[in-house]
């Protein structure tokens, strides 16, 4: 949402708004179903760090309903690299199988 920060830090305070911004993300893209059934909003990875933020706090998606249609193929990129990497802060741990 401030594209001119290199912060990769959320503070802590926003921790109330992640339920909002999962339910626009599920609005924007029906096809993230599997995704969102798995992310537990109560998770908390190290990217929340309200002392580690610098001038602006890390980029994110926000609350208000998207329409992705209405966004430019690179705008489009963009907004899918930044809704994946907040999306994995509430994902479990990936599990490997080792042989």
């Amino acid at each position: 949402t401030y594209p001119r920060t290199d912060c990769g830090y959320l503070p802590e305070s926003m921790l109330d708004e992640v339920p909002r911004v999962l339910h626009a993300l599920a609005a924007a893209a029906p096809s993230l179903g599997q995704w969102l059934k798995e992310a537990d909003p109560s998770r908390r990875s190290r990217a929340w760090n309200s002392s580690k933020i610098t001038a602006h706090h890390g980029i994110i998606p926000t609350a208000v309903m998207l329409d992705l249609t209405q966004l430019s193929e690179r705008e489009r990129a963009v907004y899918t690299l930044i809704r994946a990497r907040y999306l994995a802060q509430f994902l479990p741990d990936h599990e490997y199988l080792k042989t």
